[in-house]
């Protein structure tokens, strides 16, 4: 199967209900008396309330009548300037723990002239998750000014920026600043995934199978009736779309999926730049995703996390009361999950449930009257159901016209049912003794029968907690930190986010921007990936596909547990401390180890890979020598004893061959294993190779799930000596991880291509 006081929301947990003491005016920007001393401020409310601020300034600050004070809430000020404008600035000092960009954005606005009084009027303090709204600069801004000044200073937008002219003589740096990491980040993109895209082919890994089942589709192919996807529709049909225009080719697939990663490198981005009010902070954390990108092919993943999680972050950024953008918010959030679902399915359900949990808490903002929170529940739920309702109907139609509708509609209660199978598996509800016997051959049947290791279903065992310190191998131990660590960051910010979300609502004063509320939507995306890993395949590719997302949640819930230029209590800030230094231990661990193997997506994939191999279909790489004499080897010996129109047949899953030599397959699911594999698979398989008449079988006798039972020949045995009796061994060769690939031709004789 997923790793999701901010300086950039800036609000406050106590201001409302207990705004400026009632019994102070604040000084007018027009009092012709020096502003001097505590005088009108002294009745500043508590700091753990408001984070008031008490002005430095001298006798001189306000040296002209009429003059336009600014209190200055933006992300670069942690403190107040009160001035007149054109004249002089101060700088205030805070003595609260928060600064003011924590000021609640229903409180504060630009404070307006009435006579002799002041009013405030309220503006929305929120930004909008798109490029521009990552401009640095103020969040908001309190002007002061006298009664005979016109209100004609600038107002600030919903989306924090200034409605009038940028400000002068900084146009070059306002540029870079907004579009500087979005540069950086595709430029290194373009760089780093351009440096390996022609290195390493693996035959039995998701580039030849997503290949050969686009291909497959463009032939015609039914998705589901002739073919099993594995994912979703949308997983394919992009590159379907590609290879109308590349052809069949596999280095375009990679450059397709490396694009994905670039995306989600810069959506990573975008989430910590919101969290943080920094943009080249994200810049670093999408930096870290272009250099661990996760295990290639299967990009999709950590994208699907991403950009739900970025949707879901960013619903807590807009007001309630801009409800065209929030419910636009919504509408965005159930188009990205409506997306999700054609790609990955569970993945979907999980951000559905989040979507749910999250419209839920509507009801507990204290910003809002009951009626209204129930109307943003209902109307937001029905909105996002629509929405996804919306982009599943072009496919459905699609589909409907292939006759697969119902397989399309199908695969979440289909999930469910594998789900439980998976589950039951995992706590040993059913024993491999107490599965059906699988059909063998009479030949067979005279033997005696092999116990146990011929029906062992086990999936890829996960290494004990216990082999980080006893494991036998720095490898061995470093995976099993790796497969363990997560656990410590979702536990912390799991469980501090529901205890304080949890005090928030019983005391009535929970708004849906809490930062507890955002350490939950962080690990809840996070973990949306995590079941796969952790559960069924815990191994260095599926771990790589969870940690782009980790790697942003931890990151995020760091900064709200820390935000920069904040001061925070003592034991917080070494808690605060504790956390980066485990993280960054976490990180880089990872990183030493998604480095030492292509299969983690990464760099890896160049070192060392000199020898150039080219086949069919774009197979056009740099592989080790042993690698590149193998892949020759099975190519020759593919070619030479079938024809274009032939069936080649691999077991258990090497689509890449079929790939490389351009060869077709009848196998329903390219796919099979001891633990996946039907109650009938072995009489169907003979089945079928006597009908079919494959021209070539090619079988791998690698442990596909690390034990000696996920061998072939062992779960397998049937089937392999069907084919031994009635093919002829035409080449047996030793991989470059030392297991048997064994080929075999319906006919010794060569056949004309």
């Amino acid at each position: 199967m997923g790793e999701s006081g901010a300086p950039i929301d800036r609000q406050a947990h106590g201001f409302a209900g207990r705004h400026l003491d009632d019994g102070e005016p604040l000084p007018r920007g027009d009092d012709e008396r020096a502003v001097g001393g505590p005088a009108n401020l002294k009745g500043a409310p508590k700091a753990e309330a408001v984070h008031a601020f008490e002005p430095a300034v001298d006798d001189e600050l306000v040296a002209e009548d009429g003059g336009l004070a600014v209190v200055d809430l933006g992300a670069d000020h942690d403190g107040v300037n009160v001035g007149a404008r054109h004249v002089h600035e101060a700088h205030a000092e805070l003595f609260g723990e928060q600064s003011a960009r924590d000021l609640d954005e229903t409180e504060v606005g630009d404070v307006v002239d009435h006579g002799g009084a002041v009013g405030v009027e309220k503006h929305d303090l929120h930004r909008d998750f798109d490029a521009g709204s990552f401009r640095r600069g103020g969040i908001g801004s309190l002007v002061f000014h006298g009664p005979e000044k016109d209100a004609t200073f600038r107002l600030v937008n919903s989306s924090l920026a200034p409605e009038n002219e940028a400000r002068p003589g900084v146009g070059g740096r306002a540029l870079m600043e907004k579009w500087g990491p979005t540069l950086v980040i595709v430029v290194a993109a373009l760089a780093y995934f351009g440096s390996y895209l022609g290195y390493w082919f693996n035959p039995h890994d998701e580039g030849g199978t997503v290949c050969l089942i686009a291909q497959r589709l463009m032939q015609g192919e039914r998705p589901w009736a002739d073919v099993a996807l594995g994912y979703n529709a949308g997983w394919f049909y992009p590159l379907v779309g590609l290879f109308h225009v590349t052809g069949v080719n596999y280095l375009a697939a990679r450059a397709f999926f490396f694009a994905l990663s670039t995306i989600t490198a810069l959506l990573g981005c975008g989430i910590v730049t919101r969290l943080s009010g920094s943009r080249w902070l994200g810049c670093a954390v999408g930096l870290v995703l272009v250099a661990l990108p996760g295990s290639q092919f299967k990009n999709y993943i950590p994208l699907a996390e991403m950009a739900n999680t970025a949707c879901l972050i960013h619903l807590l950024h807009v007001e309630f009361s801009a409800r065209r953008k929030w419910f636009g918010a919504v509408a965005l959030g159930g188009a990205v999950l409506g997306l999700t679902a054609l790609v990955r399915v569970e993945i979907a359900i999980f951000f559905a449930v989040i979507w749910a949990l999250l419209l839920l808490f509507v009801l507990a903002d204290k910003r809002l009257a009951l009626r209204q929170r129930a109307a943003h529940l209902l109307l937001g739920g029905a909105l996002l159901a629509a929405v996804v309702g919306a982009v599943h109907l072009p496919p459905y139609l699609y589909l409907r016209t292939l006759g697969v509708e119902s397989h399309f509609t199908g695969q979440i209660p289909a999930w469910f049912g594998a789900l439980s199978v998976g589950l039951q598996d995992q706590i040993g509800a059913s024993a491999p003794a107490d599965r059906p016997a699988p059909p063998t051959t009479p030949a067979a049947e005279s033997r005696p029968a092999k116990p146990a290791a011929a029906a062992d279903r086990s999936l890829l065992a996960r290494r004990p907690v216990t082999d980080i310190w006893r494991g036998a191998g720095g490898k061995v131990r470093l995976l099993a930190f790796l497969t363990y660590a997560p656990l410590a960051g979702f536990a912390l910010f799991f469980g501090a986010g529901v205890l304080s979300l949890a005090g928030k609502v019983w005391r009535g004063s929970f708004v849906l921007h809490e930062h507890s509320m955002k350490w939950l939507l962080l690990v809840g995306g996070s973990l949306t990936t995590f079941p796969q890993f952790f559960f069924f395949r815990p191994d260095r590719p599926h771990l790589s596909e969870f940690m782009p997302g980790y790697i942003v949640a931890m990151a995020g819930c760091l900064i709200l547990l820390k935000p920069p230029g904040e001061t925070r209590g003592r034991l917080q800030t070494l808690l605060a401390k504790g956390c980066a230094g485990f993280f960054a231990l976490h990180l880089a661990a990872f990183a030493f180890y998604a480095l030492q193997h292509p299969s983690a997506g990464t760099i890896a994939a160049r070192v060392g890979r000199e020898t150039k191999f080219v086949a069919a279909n774009g197979v056009s790489v740099r592989a080790f020598k042993r690698e590149a004499q193998t892949l020759t080897a099975i190519r020759a010996a593919v070619l030479k004893h079938s024809r274009a129109d032939d069936f080649l047949i691999c077991y258990p899953y090497m689509p890449g061959y079929n790939l490389m030599t351009n060869r077709r397959t009848y196998l329903h699911n390219v796919y099979v294993d001891n633990a996946t594999r039907d109650a009938d698979w072995m009489a169907t398989s003979i089945r079928d190779i006597e009908e079919r008449r494959p021209a070539v079988v090619v079988i791998d006798h690698r442990a596909i799930n690390g034990s000696e039972a996920s061998r072939f020949s062992r779960w397998a045995a049937p089937v392999h000596e069907y084919v031994k009796i009635h093919y002829a061994r035409v080449a047996e060769i030793k991989s470059a991880d030392n297991s048997t690939i064994e080929v075999f031709a319906k006919s010794l004789v060569p056949v004309a291509p």
